[in-house]
């Protein structure tokens, strides 16, 4: 979990991974997001939130020959922005 983090859109550079053995790569992850209050994770939301709230995120991977299913889970919050305010004299 990141505290402080200001994400304005993707970020390049992100890279999300499952790994196996030895860390071969196992391809990436699928991803559903919950608002938090959903503790069954009975009603996914359409896609990654962008408004204020609470929030968690399920990773899961889907089994294969050699491996198991798995998943993982990230409570996180969106939080209001703190804006920018300038003034300026318009006289000179």
């Amino acid at each position: 979990m990141l505290a402080g983090v200001t994400n304005d859109g993707p970020v390049p550079g992100r890279r999300v991974a499952v790994t196996g053995i030895g860390n071969v790569s196992l391809g990436t992850p699928t991803f559903a997001y919950y608002l938090s209050t959903d503790t069954t994770f009975a009603h996914p939301l359409a896609g990654a939130p962008s408004a204020v709230g609470s929030y968690v995120v399920v990773g899961s991977y889907a089994a294969s020959t050699d491996y198991s299913a798995a998943s993982a889970q990230a409570a996180f919050s969106i939080t209001q922005a703190t804006p920018t305010v300038t003034v300026t004299d318009a006289t000179g």
